[in-house]
């Protein structure tokens, strides 16, 4: 994630300290960003400046940003970021969304579309060569695993997201200005982001060297990667080094964005499981867990304990559970679509494909941990834990999907409605 991104040294057994010099100036460029946001938003929603001229500046002062990054890294410890973001996504989660959330979201576009742009450029003009095998069977010789479910966990953003479904429930659908642009945003973004997943697999390919994938975090490798093209083009090296500063800061704008984003939708969540149709019943522990500033505090709360007690221990299973989120979805709109009397049969093949993907996935995780555990290989902290966790995500979905399959068994096709989104 974009936290340890701004780790701005490690620690040497003996007490050394070794400066990372890439990632405190993400650090520094990070920290300027969030000011410029907010005056953005200021100037261009409640100023009414022109959003052309608006932009201009925007990007150029994103542009200084880095600059300054460049020049004043800061070295500050993990630790410290981790207490940094946890308080910014608090802060984050409750503002509206125009204070922060949208004018960031829009400068990190341009963020988002210099790394794809600089990617594509690299690939086309290197000509790389791709060391990695394009094929090795239905079963991965590298670490065993089937392609069959894992090849359609592992990429997600690129190709199906649960996560993007709750983004564009809980935040996108409620900035659109027309329902009709919701295709063009969603459907475009997705696209973009198919993009984005092609080029990190031909950056991975082409980093892949004697039969090992390369070291590193997502970020520092596909950051590394693209830098890498510009320096066999022949660029300087404090342009590599530029762009390889620029990539890992868009890397952590992004995962900034996920964070408290994701805090958001967790707290609109939370509030709802509390709050009631009636508005007299809202009395007590209700109300008080009801309340936005109480929902956000308890959703960071449990994301720190996660945080600080290992998340790595869950990881594993992060994929599948993320992808099953696209499932409900798929099933909320299929209903929608039915009771509207529209044609929602176009959404069965992905729901019943993202259905056999994750669970089968999960079982497989089951069944791996199980047998780890019983052998005495496995962690009761880690792989106890995991089995645990998809046993009741399991049971959950299987639930969810028997219940969503009776109500669409149940719904009368209507008179088709003519001339709507």
């Amino acid at each position: 994630m974009g936290i340890i991104s701004f780790q701005g040294y490690t620690v040497a057994a003996d007490g050394t300290k070794t400066y990372i010099q890439a990632n405190g100036s993400v650090a520094t460029a990070s920290i300027l960003f969030i000011p410029l946001a907010v005056a953005f938003g200021f100037l261009v929603y409640r100023k009414n400046a022109p959003l052309v001229i608006s932009s201009v500046a925007g990007v150029a002062l994103l542009v200084l940003c880095i600059y300054v990054g460049l020049k004043f890294p800061i070295y500050l410890s993990k630790n410290f970021w981790l207490g940094f973001v946890f308080v910014y996504i608090i802060v984050a989660s409750v503002t509206p969304v125009w204070i922060l959330l949208q004018p960031r979201d829009y400068l990190n576009s341009f963020l988002l579309y210099f790394m794809i742009l600089a990617a594509f450029i690299g690939v086309v003009f290197t000509n790389p060569t791709i060391n990695l095998p394009s094929f090795t069977g239905m079963k991965n010789s590298f670490n065993g695993q089937f392609v069959f479910p894992y090849l359609f966990i592992t990429v997600a953003c690129g190709a199906v997201s649960g996560f993007h479904s709750l983004i564009g429930s809980g935040t996108t659908s409620k900035q659109l200005d027309n329902a009709k642009d919701a295709k063009l945003i969603g459907y475009g973004s997705m696209l973009i982001e198919c993009v984005l997943a092609v080029i990190a697999l031909i950056t991975v390919g082409v980093l892949f060297k004697d039969g090992k994938m390369p070291a590193g975090s997502p970020a520092v490798v596909f950051a590394t990667g693209v830098s890498g093209f510009f320096g066999a083009m022949g660029f300087s090296d404090i342009a590599v080094r530029t762009t390889f500063t620029v990539i890992s800061l868009a890397f952590s704008a992004f995962a900034l964005t996920s964070l408290d984003t994701a805090t958001r939708l967790g707290r609109f969540l939370f509030q709802e499981l509390f709050t009631s149709k009636n508005p007299e019943e809202n009395k007590g522990i209700t109300k008080s867990f009801s309340n936005m500033y109480v929902a956000t505090v308890i959703t960071v709360f449990l994301g720190g304990i996660l945080c600080l007690g290992g998340y790595k221990n869950i990881w594993p299973i992060f994929g599948a559970c993320n992808q099953l989120v696209a499932v409900p979805c798929f099933l909320g709109v299929s209903v929608w679509l039915a009771k509207t009397g529209r044609n929602n049969k176009m959404l069965f093949i992905p729901m019943v494909f993202m259905i056999c993907a994750t669970m089968s996935s999960l079982l497989i995780s089951f069944k791996t941990n199980v047998l780890l555990l019983v052998s005495g290989q496995g962690k009761l902290a880690v792989h106890g834990l995991q089995s645990v966790v998809i046993f009741f995500i399991f049971g959950l979905a299987l639930i969810l999907v028997i219940e969503g399959t009776k109500v669409l068994m149940s719904l009368k096709k209507k008179t088709p409605v003519a001339n709507k989104v």
